[in-house]
């Protein structure tokens, strides 16, 4: 087997192995001949003859298909349409003159076939440009230019070069049968384009790739996704998002694992509504471009089929000063409780509340606790009253003393300390700090200490609580909070783009990288590129562009923080540049 590399001219280098794919089953007729000839037109394979009366292309599918004309179409399969047109290749067939349009297709489509050992000529002088070419001929040098081995005994040729098409994937058995219903006739245009496509996008190429995604057209669909709950209580979701391709986009659905359903495009823009399972539901997004590339996005909804949320245990009546932990259950609608990780949010008009139900107030009154949990709420009145004791009151207020608290970068923290406050001070009695770090939140009703602790907090603090009332002697405590420090990995901004598009204007084009980078500890980042093409230079976190083309660019991002697992110490973005040679175009 020969070996095929991805590039204008050469193609020594890129193996070619054989997978078994599943063959595409098409109906040879007028429609789908248009359809295939209007995709091709798409990615440059061929070029129409005019315009019919109806506004369409005409690809004049009804004619033979001339053998210079099947060569151009191999050599654009190959992405060699640049140098076909523009170098001055000299071919060695006497039949083929210097000043025809297809001279240079010839001369390419010869120096591609002497790399792969194949002749392209009738013999050593002759090209034979305006004859047709027949069925057999095509699927021989299609087969031969994919690199694949073919037996030229002259008994049964046709029937093991179909033979082998079929067992490849490259066409189906049905299709066979019709296209090739008379090998050695002339294959006409409309023919000859529905096997080429079936060939040109066989993806028989290292990597799973085709001629199509190897050499014309390499870019894959950018697809967008809007937000969505990542848990709901409802039963379906809308998802919509955007989808562009530079070529066009061939198909576009939405699967659930089991299920398969395709999504409609109208001015790039798509929605979706997916109905939900109890539980996580995942589905996978996938775009299919004209030329086979594909991108495709997760998405994961946990639907918790929850009918109300109650709030279980309400006092009537509760002291002030005292915790009392509230508890809130999800309901579906038979009354059943709903086991779920997704925690109930709390909040209340006065006092305190912690995210676990814990409530306090020092000062009598009417209170409302709110518990929410996605959309839906429940709410409860409590009732604080000041205790009236019969013994005597404690002389003075006392703080119970606390051990030195360790806490780390990036943990939610919650502290309240234990105090003594008689049931006269309950209302007047505040807390306060002797320092209080900027990252940290003081409740002066209950003393209690919460942060999200950013990552730049690391170190000691020392910290004096006061407790004040009014009539007593204020009382202090003094403790140490020790912040450790935490390693964080870098990170790239979500909303930078993976697709850049430019026009080359003879001067490098640049793109700042470092501005989209990340860490939320502070570290020093560097970037540093992954097997860059030779046009593309990073530097000083700038990717510079030197030379127009279709380039894909790794860069990983890093700290200088070394950690135990090197994973953590970096992050890697893949980028598509497309630079068009508008000097080039133009001619």
């Amino acid at each position: 087997m020969k070996a095929v590399k991805k590039t204008a001219v050469t193609l020594l280098g890129l193996l070619l192995f054989i997978t078994l794919a599943t063959p595409v089953h098409a109906v040879i007729t007028e429609a789908t001949a248009f359809e295939t000839a209007s995709k091709m037109y798409q990615l440059g394979i061929l070029q129409g003859k005019g315009t019919l009366p109806s506004g369409d292309i005409d690809f004049d599918l009804g004619s033979n298909l001339t053998r210079a004309e099947f060569f151009t179409t191999i050599v654009r399969a190959f992405g060699a349409e640049q140098a076909a047109r523009f170098s001055k290749p000299v071919a060695s067939f006497a039949d083929v003159p210097d000043d025809t349009w297809y001279s240079g297709y010839v001369a390419v489509a010869q120096s591609l076939g002497e790399q792969l050992g194949i002749n392209i000529g009738k013999d050593a002088d002759t090209f034979d440009p305006n004859a047709p070419v027949t069925k057999a001929e095509a699927l021989y040098f299609m087969l031969l230019f994919l690199g694949i081995s073919v037996d030229s005994a002259p008994e049964k040729k046709h029937e093991a070069w179909i033979q082998q098409a079929v067992e490849l994937g490259i066409i189906s058995e049905q299709d066979a049968e019709v296209a090739f219903r008379m090998p050695d006739a002339p294959a006409t245009r409309g023919e000859a384009f529905i096997f080429l496509d079936f060939g040109y996008s066989a993806k028989i190429l290292e990597g799973g790739q085709s001629l199509y995604t190897s050499f014309v057209d390499s870019v894959p669909p950018v697809l967008t996704l809007d937000s969505y709950p990542d848990v709901t209580t409802a039963s379906e979701v809308r998802l919509t998002g955007t989808i562009r391709d530079n070529k066009g986009v061939a198909a576009f659905a939405i699967s659930d694992g089991t299920l398969r359903t395709l999504i409609n495009i109208e001015d790039l823009k798509w929605q979706t509504t997916v109905s939900l399972k109890p539980g996580l539901n995942t589905f996978t997004l996938e775009a299919v471009d004209i030329a086979g590339n594909k991108a495709s996005r997760q998405v994961e909804i946990k639907y918790v089929p929850a009918n109300r949320l109650v709030i279980r245990n309400a006092p009537s009546l509760h002291a002030a000063g005292y915790p009392y932990r509230f508890i809130a259950e999800l309901l579906d609608a038979e009354g059943n409780v709903i086991e779920t990780d997704i925690p109930v949010t709390w909040s209340a008009s006065g006092g305190s509340i912690d995210q676990n139900g814990r409530f306090i107030s020092h000062a009598s009154g009417t209170y409302t606790i709110t518990a929410s949990w996605g959309d839906l709420v429940d709410t409860a009145q409590v009732e604080v009253v000041s205790l009236t004791s019969y013994n005597d009151p404690p002389l003075s207020l006392k703080i119970l003393p606390i051990e030195d608290l360790v806490w780390r970068e990036g943990e939610t923290v919650s502290f309240t300390p234990r105090a003594v406050i008689p049931a006269n001070a309950s209302s007047t009695a505040r807390y306060s700090l002797s320092i209080l770090p900027w990252w940290l939140a003081l409740n002066e009703l209950t003393g209690e200490l919460y942060a999200d602790i950013p990552y730049n907090a690391a170190g000691e603090y020392d910290m004096t609580y006061t407790l004040e009332a009014h009539g007593y002697q204020p009382v202090t405590v003094s403790f140490k909070i020790t912040v450790l420090d935490t390693d964080t990995t870098p990170y790239w901004d979500s909303g930078f783009p993976l697709l850049w598009e430019s026009e080359w204007e003879n001067k490098l084009i640049e793109i700042p990288l470092i501005p989209f980078v990340y860490d939320d500890d502070g570290d020093e980042l560097y970037l540093e590129g992954v097997d860059l093409d030779p046009n593309l230079v990073l530097d000083d976190g700038i990717l510079y562009i030197t030379a127009p083309g279709n380039y894909t660019a790794t860069i990983k991002v890093k700290d200088n923080t070394p950690s135990a697992d090197p994973s953590l110490d970096e992050a890697t973005i893949t980028l598509t540049l497309i630079v068009k040679d508008i000097q080039s175009s133009s001619r």
